[in-house]
């Protein structure tokens, strides 16, 4: 499946390239199918133009909360992977972005414009019990 996941990215990487439609130095799919309790995997990869990115830090909150609570995701190759338990969340949505460092001195944020007042969104399904 993870074989199959990052075929994915990278054909929709390649056509985002050649389509010349986007200017971020990341791919990103946002989680889906997560249920509470279970462990999210956020991934971003990125494009062979940019690889001088030094850090990347996943930004979350819990929908209605003020703060961003802040992960350094670990890199390997072109991919940058944190987990999240979820566990901790209030059944719901679960909001956040992603923010980098890169060489000399270079910021920045995906998505690209106003990232905490417009940050991706996932969904957590609350747990199903069967008796």
């Amino acid at each position: 499946m993870r074989i199959f996941y990052s075929v994915l990215i990278i054909v929709l990487l390649l056509s985002n390239i050649i389509l010349g439609s986007g200017s971020s130095p990341f791919f990103h799919l946002t989680p889906q199918g997560i249920v509470k309790g279970e462990d999210v995997n956020f991934e971003v990869m990125l494009t062979p133009e940019n690889s001088t990115i030094y850090d990347l830090y996943l930004f979350y909150r819990q929908l209605g909360e003020g703060d961003y609570n802040t992960v350094k995701m670990d890199r390997v190759g072109y991919f940058y992977n944190a987990t999240l338990l979820t566990d901790q969340f209030v059944t719901g949505q679960i909001e956040y972005y992603f923010g980098y460092e890169g060489e000399l001195g270079e910021i920045g944020t995906l998505p690209d414009m106003s990232p905490q007042t417009n940050p991706f969104v996932m969904r957590v399904a609350p747990v199903s019990y069967t008796h």
